[in-house]
């Protein structure tokens, strides 16, 4: 069950740290670097959305099965 939990976070700060190199080099395209190349960016950024929201997800799972189980021995 902690594995599950370790793995639901570890796919969220995943997906945040995905959002945050996209940003980066997002915000080089202010700088005037034209190397940039903004459609693909935001697709990276809808990945790492949707990285972070079945990260969330399988902790939600996981503590609902932690939670039938507690019920279950108690």
């Amino acid at each position: 069950m902690i594995d599950a939990l370790a793995s639901a976070l570890s796919g969220i700060q995943s997906g945040f740290d995905r959002m945050d190199r996209s940003a980066a080099r997002v915000t080089r395209l202010g700088d005037g670097n034209a190397d940039v190349d903004l459609a693909r960016e935001m697709v990276e950024q809808k990945v790492a959305a949707v990285e972070v929201r079945a990260g969330v997800a399988m902790f939600r799972s996981a503590d609902e099965a932690k939670g039938t189980l507690l019920d279950l021995l108690a």
